[in-house]
């Protein structure tokens, strides 16, 4: 993993005199949230400096305090950026790196209300939810953000019991079932079986499975998503993902030789299997 020279960095983009450090790499959505993937699969605790000066920093975000650096994401309306998204990626974020910390109460208990408003009739319904949502925040967007996306369900999951148990069941069949996949991660139905041949879409698939497996119902689906898993093994008992995906996660610094690349796949894949959960 390729680490920053010095720890801040200079906040990019900016060409005054005055030097101005932040405490992440890039772009914090995207960019930072790639290292902060990969320093946890490497083996950094969130007790190491830098992943407790992510944890400062994100605490002052949902503190009001600061802002990611970076521009604003185009949209319908401007306010959906820093008053819903930037608020709930920043606590997705901080539930990966310190799940017990006091200020994702507010937050965790805000997307929970949200979802149990979704669900509140027995089945998902997207208008009740979008209806709470505007009553909260006051913004009107074409853009919806459901409990089915990456970051809602990240928040949702960073501790077990935060979610009523037969609301988490409705959840995550939903998000396994759903024909658009989930959002940032792969666009088709998850619960549909991928060959490892299937070189575009296999690991992103499976991220999502790892993600899903973090709902405490996954038990009952996990068995046959496994044993098809563990059927596209080579002939050797490994995996190969065969073409190095976006986004992957990996332990060697090249993919140019087979040996790597298949360690690193077999790895990825392991982790799965021995239910480790996604990220």
């Amino acid at each position: 993993m390729l680490m920053p020279k010095s720890w801040p960095i200079p906040l990019p983009g900016r060409s005054s005199g005055r030097k101005r450090r932040v405490d992440y790499w890039g772009a914090f959505h995207g960019d930072s949230e790639a290292v902060i993937r990969q320093a946890l699969w490497i083996g950094l605790t969130p007790d190491h400096p830098s992943l407790q000066k992510v944890i400062f920093f994100l605490e002052k975000v949902l503190l009001g305090e600061e802002i990611f650096h970076q521009r604003c994401e185009k949209h319908d309306n401007p306010r959906w950026w820093l008053e819903i998204f930037m608020p709930l990626c920043a606590a997705a974020t901080l539930g990966l790196l310190a799940p017990e910390d006091p200020l994702l109460e507010k937050h965790t208990s805000l997307w929970r209300c949200f979802a149990e408003t979704a669900f509140a009739g027995g089945q998902y319904d997207p208008e009740a939810e979008w209806k709470a949502q505007y009553r909260h925040f006051q913004v009107k967007t074409k853009r919806r953000t459901p409990f089915y996306g990456y970051y809602s369900v990240l928040l949702l999951t960073a501790e077990k019991g935060l979610l009523p148990p037969a609301l988490e069941q409705k959840i995550l069949a939903y998000c396994l079932h759903r024909e658009e996949g989930m959002y940032y991660i792969y666009d088709k139905n998850p619960s549909r079986l991928l060959p490892i041949t299937a070189t575009k879409d296999f690991y992103h698939w499976l991220r999502t499975l790892t993600i899903l497996s973090r709902f405490a119902g996954w038990e009952q689906y996990k068995s046959f998503y496994y044993n098809w898993v563990w059927q596209q093994r080579n002939a050797d008992g490994f995996w190969d993902l065969m073409k190095k995906p976006r986004g992957h996660l990996q332990l060697s610094d090249s993919w140019r030789t087979r040996k790597n690349r298949i360690i690193d796949s077999s790895i990825f894949i392991l982790r799965f299997l021995t239910n480790k959960p996604g990220y």
